[in-house]
């Protein structure tokens, strides 16, 4: 009787999808993701004052700001870098220096990470420290294919991106949770 309870079954079981995978790993393509490969790359050369902007959940609103400027020093200016968030938005930062990450392939995004609050503005991703010495700090200085981890209303995604102080910032691809 058990046989025939479990030949009975079997299309049933069969035809069960499993639970649909719901984590989010960096770098890592699942079915519970939307991709939006940037094609050409979205390019923001260095030049003064240069801002630009992306739509992160494709709700006609800007979600985060680049900047690429100039970083004042007591002697001159240096090239930097920064990203502005709307409310909602969060940024992973780094355990270490408080700037945001630049994350790796195989990073779980979830919220025991360290997290900007709501709203951020002016978050450092590369320039020289605003002193008589051009130390930098940042952790997108000169970066290839690096990634900025956030979450926005309980989705989490991730920005590929290249980033060079004295050069290009290059937006890959942007990915988010369904």
């Amino acid at each position: 009787m058990k046989k025939l309870l479990i030949v009975a079954l079997l299309p049933w079981l069969l035809g069960c999808n499993p639970k649909e995978n719901k984590s989010v790993v960096v770098g890592i393509y699942s079915d519970n993701l939307q991709v939006f490969k940037i094609e050409p790359n979205f390019v923001m050369p260095f030049t003064p004052f240069n801002y630009d902007s992306l739509d992160l959940n494709d709700d006609n609103e800007y979600d985060i700001f680049f900047n690429k400027s100039f970083s004042p020093l007591s002697s001159s200016v240096i090239p930097a870098t920064y990203l502005d968030t709307s409310d909602g938005l969060q940024i992973v930062l780094s355990e270490i220096n408080n700037y945001p990450d630049s994350l790796n392939v195989g990073v779980l995004l979830n919220d025991e990470l360290k997290w900007t609050q709501s709203s951020s503005n002016s978050l450092v991703l590369a320039s020289h420290a605003n002193r008589s010495i051009s130390e930098p700090i940042g952790n997108f200085l000169n970066v290839h294919d690096k990634y900025i981890g956030f979450k926005l209303d309980q989705k989490y995604g991730w920005i590929k991106l290249d980033n060079a102080i004295e050069g290009d910032l290059v937006v890959k691809e942007v990915v988010i949770s369904k």
